[in-house]
């Protein structure tokens, strides 16, 4: 299971997988900060059109 920590800035982000962790800077971390907001909301809203159906 991977997990993503976003840091207070755009501009870092530590991607983990079972406790190994990488900390990325830059655009690389822009990218990967993008990416988890986007599943986020994603599985949000999946989330909730379940609940109502």
């Amino acid at each position: 299971m991977y997990t993503f920590n976003k840091i207070k800035t755009s501009e870092q982000a530590s991607l983990c997988h079972n406790n190994n962790c990488v900390t990325v800077y830059g655009e690389t971390a822009k990218f990967v900060n993008s990416v988890v907001a986007v599943a986020t909301v994603s599985i949000a809203l999946i989330l909730i059109i379940r609940a109502l159906k």
